[in-house]
């Protein structure tokens, strides 16, 4: 039988891509539509987007409204003014059946080095069913932190609205701002960022669907004096549709947002 002799001295291959992408990436957390993030994601009936315009609150302003002075202790004011920034991500299902999974927010104020994170609402230690609805409530310090409530504080009358379904019953005792609480999606709340520059928040869906606006509470320390701040924010979800047989993850675009401190 003759042999078929082969010269295999130089074999070029030409790679292709897989018509189905990076297939390392796990289908959690393989990324769907264009390279170029949209400021919405919009997935089957779904929307999700974020607010761009937030309206931050002095915390020393606001603990004047119930309060004749600011406790001489307070060396804080001295060096820095604290502020309460609200965030939100809302989502809306026009029509169809695809359900969010979980959803979260990013907010990134790399460009502001002197920004410290004091405290940031919701978190699941904070929520619990009041009144047959699902809220979060924290009794806030005028140094910016957040306490579990406690039912023996004294509280005035008087409301303070921060934004959203988000409110603030003042307190006349000493060095407590009083109460915040708004509504949440689900108890199950993960949030991380005290202390850090970037600060994130995601929720994962529980007994009932994640739809609706969330407010996102974060207290801050500046430099006296600072004018404003700047971050970028961007929202996530993982969502899961008839249209592919596992949960997905979508993004939305980052966007730059300014907070003036005036």
């Amino acid at each position: 039988m003759d042999r078929l002799a082969v010269s295999a001295s130089h074999v070029e291959l030409e790679l292709k891509a897989s018509p189905f992408g990076d297939l390392t990436i796990a289908p959690g957390e393989r990324h769907f539509g264009p390279s170029a993030l949209p400021d919405e994601i919009q997935v089957n009936g779904l929307r999700i987007g974020i607010g761009d315009r937030p309206l931050p609150r002095n915390l020393r302003k606001l603990y004047e409204k119930s309060h004749a002075e600011i406790p001489p202790d307070l060396a804080v004011f001295d060096s820095y003014d604290l502020w309460l920034i609200p965030h939100s991500v809302g989502i809306l299902r026009k029509f169809g059946s695809a359900k969010v999974k979980s959803v979260g927010y990013e907010a990134d104020f790399q460009d502001a080095e002197q920004v410290y994170t004091l405290d940031m609402l919701p978190q699941t230690r904070f929520v619990s069913f009041v009144g047959g609805e699902l809220k979060a409530e924290a009794d806030v310090g005028v140094e910016g932190h957040a306490q579990l409530p406690e039912t023996a504080r004294a509280f005035l009358n008087s409301l303070e609205s921060l934004g959203g379904d988000a409110s603030l019953r003042f307190s006349s005792e000493a060095k407590l701002l009083g109460r915040i609480s708004f509504a949440v999606m689900s108890p199950v709340v993960q949030s991380i960022g005290v202390g850090r520059q970037r600060i994130s928040w995601q929720l994962d869906v529980d007994e009932k669907p994640l739809l609706g606006d969330q407010m996102l509470l974060q207290t801050i320390a500046v430099p006296a004096g600072t004018p404003e701040v700047k971050f970028k924010a961007k929202a996530y979800a993982l969502i899961r549709s008839q249209a592919f047989s596992f949960a997905a993850l979508f993004e939305t675009a980052e966007i730059e947002v300014v907070c003036p401190l005036t």
